[in-house]
C-alpha cells in the first residue's frame, strides 16, 4: 500500500480485520495534521508489518509491535513496541519508545537524518530493553521527561565499556548504545515533541 501525494491527511489503518504482513509506505504533500499532529500520513501497523515513512510527515503507530519500520525522506514519528525494528531514513526520526515494552531496536544506520529517541514512562511499566546502533552524538538526542534535568541533565545511571554506553533510565528501561564511548556525549533533553 503506498499512501497518496498532495494535500490532506491520509489514515491507513491496518489493524482491521486480518491486517498484518502488508507492506505500507507513507505518501509525500503538506503536512496540516491530524488528531493534533501536523503530519501528511498516519499509518497504524499490525505485527509482521514492514512500514516505509514517505517524502512527507509521517506518524507511525506500531504498539502492537513486531513490525520493521523505516524512516522516510520526510520528518517520521514513531511509537515503537516489542519486537519492533526501527531504522533511520534521511528524514528527521523521533521515536516514542514506553516503559511497558520488552524489546525493541533501532538501526540508525549511516546518513540517517536526526533522530530523538524518547524514553516515555508508563504506569506499571516494568522497564524496556532498547538496543541502538548508528547513534550519532552530533546530531542525534536522548528525551524523557522523567530521566532528564529541566537543565538537561540525564537523572538515571551510565556505564561504558568497549566504545559502548548503556544507560539506564529512573523507570528501569535500558538503552544500550553501540559506538557511543561514553554517556558524556550524549545530548539530552526533557522535550519529546514533535516537529
Amino acid at each position: 500500500m503506498d499512501g497518496p501525494s498532495g494535500a490532506g491527511t491520509t489514515l491507513i489503518d491496518d489493524t482491521y480485520g486480518a491486517g498484518g504482513g502488508s507492506s505500507i509506505t507513507g505518501g509525500n504533500g503538506t503536512a496540516i495534521g491530524a488528531g493534533g499532529l501536523a503530519v501528511n500520513t498516519v499509518i497504524i501497523g499490525a505485527p509482521g508489518d514492514t512500514i516505509a515513512g514517505g517524502s512527507g510527515t509521517t506518524y507511525i503507530d506500531a504498539i502492537l509491535g513486531s513490525q520493521s519500520i523505516t524512516g522516510g525522506s520526510g520528518a517520521a514519528m514513531v511509537q515503537a513496541a516489542a519486537g519492533d525494528t526501527v531504522a533511520g531514513g534521511t528524514g528527521t526520526l523521533q521515536v516514542f519508545l514506553d516503559s511497558d515494552q520488552a524489546t525493541t531496536t533501532v538501526n540508525l544506520g549511516a546518513g540517517h537524518g536526526a533522530a530523538t529517541l524518547a524514553d516515555l514512562s508508563v504506569a506499571g511499566g516494568k522497564g524496556s530493553a532498547i538496543s541502538v546502533s548508528g547513534f550519532a552524538t552530533a546530531t542525534d538526542i536522548i528525551a524523557s521527561p522523567s530521566s532528564v534535568s529541566s537543565t538537561n541533565t540525564f537523572l538515571g545511571t551510565s556505564s561504558s565499556i568497549g566504545g559502548n554506553t548503556t544507560l539506564t533510565f529512573v523507570d528501569g528501561s535500558t538503552m544500550f548504545l553501540a559506538g557511543v564511548a561514553s554517556a558524556g556525549a550524549i545530548k539530552f533533553t526533557q522535550n519529546t515533541t514533535f516537529g
